[in-house]
């Protein structure tokens, strides 16, 4: 039997790897509540961080409207919709008009759309940079 100068033991080495992981999806987890635009903060509430494995996870938020301020929305119209009957002969109740503010109902209202902001993407970003650190700071760890 050949003696051997280096052994492999996944739980030494995989075991930083998995802490270094934990703590660079937090870091990068605040940089992206950290550049969600803001306007009364539940947009940055809702970002979260899900795993999707050992070693993935996928970031982004739980509101409707979080994809419309990450990726943009382009310039459409919006058209109110009649009432419809159901298959029992209910009446459903649709848009029947937009509101208009002090102008009453409107049968369409034109929508400019929204710039993209990329804030999840840019905060995701991050991660490489934060696995660094965290990846340092674990090996340091295990070695001293």
């Amino acid at each position: 039997m050949a003696n051997t100068l280096v052994s492999w033991r996944p739980e030494v080495v995989y075991g930083p790897v998995l802490s270094a992981h934990r703590q660079a999806l937090v870091m990068t987890l605040a940089a992206t509540k950290g550049i969600t635009p803001k306007r009364t903060g539940r947009l940055a509430g809702s970002v979260k961080a899900l795993p999707t494995g050992t070693e993935s996870a996928t970031i982004g938020t739980t509101l409707f409207y979080g994809k419309f301020v990450a990726g943009g929305a382009k310039p459409h119209d919006i058209t109110a919709k009649a009432l419809t009957q159901t298959a029992t002969g209910r009446r459903r109740r649709g848009k029947r008009a937009l509101a208009g503010g002090s102008f009453g109902p409107f049968a369409r209202v034109h929508s400019p759309g929204t710039k993209a902001t990329h804030f999840v993407k840019r905060g995701a970003s991050t991660y490489v940079e934060n696995f660094k650190v965290a990846g340092r700071a674990a090996f340091l760890r295990g070695v001293l």
